[in-house]
């Protein structure tokens, strides 16, 4: 007999979700490695793989990839990257998408 009450499950938490992914300091925080472009091409997939890792652990936004990942570049890669950067325009490449 349950005297007219009425027994509810309790209503499960809902994970934080950001609407607009992550932010910088959120995606540092998942220790992504630097990248200084001299390591060797099997480092550089492994790079590629641990950066991947973070951005999807971070639940990073897509718009925000290219940016995040590319502050992980030093000395020779970061030379490559300003390089990109000045012959396709900033907007244009921090508009392309990861893939």
């Amino acid at each position: 007999m349950n005297n007219g009450l009425i027994l509810q499950a309790p209503i499960p938490k809902r994970r934080r979700t950001m609407p607009h992914g992550c932010s910088y300091k959120e995606f540092w925080s998942c220790k992504p490695i630097e990248f200084s472009g001299n390591e060797g091409p099997i480092a550089a997939l492994r790079w590629i793989e641990k950066t991947e890792a973070v951005l999807k652990i971070s639940k990073c936004a897509e718009e925000d990839k290219i940016m995040f990942a590319s502050n992980l570049f030093k000395n020779a890669a970061l030379e490559w990257w300003n390089t990109i950067l000045q012959s396709r325009g900033s907007d244009r490449v921090y508009n392309m998408e990861w893939e």
